[in-house]
């Protein structure tokens, strides 16, 4: 009777300790499982970020660019095929120059733009430069921008990798016209919104403008409440030293004499706004 009870207690042990076997390796088999496949979310977030990163790296904007006075300036990349440091060489009235910058690309629109402070060899550090791709995502044959500038107006230079840029720009092909007015009374107080975006000139001048007061030039911009011109001006302000943008809503004409296109909203900018050309009018993009 004991030997038959101990023969089924030993046979009950080992299906038990069977069992515990069994269960531990489908236990181990299912986490090891589990624990090695990322989710569907962490699979598309590292994806998108790495595709990104390779996206922003194999941006080329090597090449020969031409200024809208005919000079040219020559953009190589530095280092590793992939890199995002950059040298453009260029003359001024003293003699060749070049700079070295890194491009960071953010999206405006259907553009890419990149902005950094330039390292000159002369020494200057006041200068920033601004790569702009248009419909970058559209075709091969981009249209590509360059402006440097320290913040004056009148030590600007602007660049295009197309020989015709400067041209269309005169003759207003190459972007339509936005023609959203400019809220004066609003702008006055502060509120920017009708006056941000891309504006340029005849002469390939350019600048950006954010609706939080911000220039793509590190200025800032703000209401001229003391002004005693006869058109509504702004602040712009690098550093320590400033110049005015002055508004011309539709319609509305410089006193001063005006041979701009003023079925659009326009712009000036400088130190002394008086009559001026009709290149020098700044048209949103």
């Amino acid at each position: 009777m004991n030997h038959q009870w101990d023969k089924h207690k030993f046979l009950f042990m080992i299906c038990t300790v069977l069992l515990l076997v069994l269960g531990s390796i489908v236990y181990f088999l299912v986490h090891s499982r589990t624990d090695g496949t990322p989710n569907e979310k962490q699979v598309a977030s590292f994806t998108t970020s790495s595709l990104s990163a390779s996206s922003d790296n194999q941006v080329n904007i090597t090449g020969d660019y031409m200024a809208n006075t005919g000079d040219k300036a020559r953009l190589d990349r530095n280092g590793k095929q992939n890199g995002k440091q950059w040298t453009i060489g260029y003359q001024i009235p003293d003699g060749a120059v070049s700079g070295q910058f890194t491009t960071e690309w953010k999206t405006e629109g259907d553009a890419l733009v990149a902005t950094d402070k330039m390292k000159k060899s002369d020494g200057n550090t006041d200068f920033t430069i601004t790569i702009r791709i248009f419909k970058y995502k559209a075709k091969k044959n981009h249209l590509i921008t360059i402006t440097m500038s320290d913040g004056n107006p009148n030590h600007e230079m602007a660049f295009a990798n197309q020989k015709d840029f400067f041209e269309s720009s005169k003759e207003g092909k190459k972007e339509p016209p936005n023609q959203q007015d400019l809220d004066i009374a609003a702008i006055m107080k502060g509120d920017y919104r009708t006056l941000a975006g891309y504006w340029k000139n005849e002469e390939g001048r350019e600048i950006t403008i954010s609706s939080d007061g911000k220039t793509n030039r590190n200025e800032n911009i703000s209401p001229n409440l003391i002004s005693t011109s006869k058109f509504p001006t702004l602040n712009i302000r690098w550093g320590n030293t400033g110049a005015l943008i002055a508004l011309f809503k539709i319609g509305f004409k410089n006193p001063y004499g005006d041979k701009s296109d003023t079925s659009r909203p326009r712009l000036l900018l400088g130190q002394n706004i008086g009559n001026e050309p009709a290149d020098q009018y700044y048209y949103r993009q």
